[in-house]
């Protein structure tokens, strides 16, 4: 017995420590125009440049952090200062939920993906957000819809 101990001490020491870090993304964020119509479908979204303000400051800008995502292209790219960049998407988006706005109650979209970054280490990811449809207005008057992001959220591990 005493020689069992310090050899399952050894090998939990010797396991990887994976940590998991959930970072906020910024509230009220319209993501890009997507149909002249209400969004209603999961592909509408292509949301680029949601700041992480609660991340570590990005290797590639300096200041910001922030991640991107197109559910229609199957595409994350995660640029934070704690993960070595660049990174590649793997192309594993699976949306997990969907649904639209009712009412005053907002819709929902949660999708897991994965990642590689600049040392070859993969990183899943859980985002989580829920969302209203934002009417674009301008000078042509009120036409273009998006998806506005009220809360969302971005897991790693």
């Amino acid at each position: 017995m005493q020689r069992v101990v310090p050899l399952l001490l050894s090998l939990a020491m010797s396991l990887p420590l994976f940590a998991q870090t959930t970072y906020t993304g910024q509230n009220n964020f319209v993501c890009s125009a997507a149909s002249a119509h209400p969004v209603q479908y999961v592909y509408q979204f292509t949301c680029r440049g949601i700041r992480l303000p609660d991340a570590p400051p990005s290797i590639v800008t300096g200041i910001l952090s922030s991640y991107y995502f197109s559910t229609g292209a199957d595409y994350l790219d995660v640029n934070t200062g704690d993960i070595p960049w660049p990174s590649s998407n793997n192309a594993s988006m699976n949306v997990t939920l969907f649904g639209v706005p009712s009412g005053t109650d907002p819709g929902q979209l949660q999708f897991t993906d994965s990642f590689t970054d600049a040392n070859g280490v993969t990183h899943s990811v859980l985002v989580k957000a829920t969302w209203v449809d934002h009417t674009i207005c301008g000078g042509r008057g009120c036409y273009w819809h998006a998806p506005e992001l009220l809360t969302n959220s971005i897991t790693i591990n």
